[in-house]
Parts: C-alpha cells; sequence; structure tokens
C-alpha cells in the first residue's frame, strides 16, 4: 500500500501495521524494520511490538543481518554491535 510493508495472516487479519519503508523476514521471531527512507533500523517481534529500539544507522543494507541462534549482527563504519 502506497510503497509501505507491514504483516497479515493466513486470515487476512493484520498482525503488523501496514506503515513501514522496509520489513526483513521473521527469524527467531523477530524481523528487521525501517519506517522511513532515512529513519534507523530496528527489530519488530511478531506482534508487531519493538522489540529492539529504531536506532541503528547504517551505511548499507548488508551491515544489518537477521536474527539466527538468538544472534544479529549490526555493522556500523568500526563499530559493531551483536544482541
Amino acid at each position: 500500500m502506497n510503497g509501505k510493508y507491514g504483516f497479515i495472516n493466513n486470515e487476512n487479519k493484520i498482525i503488523i501495521e501496514i506503515k513501514y519503508y522496509s520489513l526483513g523476514d521473521f527469524s527467531d521471531g523477530l524481523c528487521i524494520a525501517r519506517e522511513n527512507f532515512s529513519s534507523p533500523y530496528g527489530f519488530l517481534d511478531e506482534l508487531g511490538n519493538v522489540a529492539i529500539e529504531f536506532k541503528y544507522i547504517i551505511n548499507d543494507s548488508n551491515d544489518i543481518t537477521s536474527f539466527s541462534c538468538g544472534l544479529a549482527l549490526i555493522k556500523k563504519r568500526k563499530q559493531i554491535w551483536i544482541y
């Protein structure tokens, strides 16, 4: 809808509001999300709650990974955060 993304279930019920600029796939119960083109990245849970705040401003979308085995890698310049 208007270039925005969200998630629906198999009954067409909106689970995560259709308002995000980008959303990743769910992995370990979390997905990468970005509210608009210039906003920082964060992570949502499967109910659409912010699980990890939108604070990661990165240069390249390849510098942030989905969760795997309870960890995600976020790289910004010379800093690396692991959750």
